[in-house]
């Protein structure tokens, strides 16, 4: 059995966090702030697409300025910031060296994305 959903959202930012939300039951039991950061980190690596190398990439994501930016849009501190990524960390959703599994970036470059769930079940 298939059933399919489609879910429209304005801007991809919003994308990002629903997409966070559609995953949360998966996710080792994030807060809603915890939740707020891991979109925001997964958004600003895909507005860097054009550096390729993952790890420069997740660099300008994580540096000082990249921080702020973060704090800035979510509303919220630099502290509140850092224990959210200590527990992304802990959770294992952003590695030590500052990067996040590959299984949960997303690329919206066909508009269109799709995300599926199997559910084995025994008889």
């Amino acid at each position: 059995m298939k059933k399919e959903f489609t879910i429209h959202r304005k801007s991809e930012r919003s994308i990002f966090r629903a997409y966070v939300e559609l995953l949360k039951p998966f996710l080792k039991g994030l807060r809603s702030r915890e939740c707020d950061v891991f979109a925001e980190l997964l958004y600003q690596y895909y507005l860097k697409a054009s550096i390729k190398n993952d790890r420069d990439r997740f660099s300008l994501v994580l540096n000082e300025n990249g921080r702020e930016v973060i704090a800035q849009e979510l509303e919220i501190s630099q502290a509140v910031l850092r224990n959210a990524l200590t527990s992304l960390r802990k959770k294992n959703l952003l590695k030590d060296n500052n990067t996040i599994p590959s299984v949960y970036l997303l690329d919206l470059k066909d508009n269109n994305l799709k995300l599926s769930f199997i559910f084995a079940v025994k008889a």
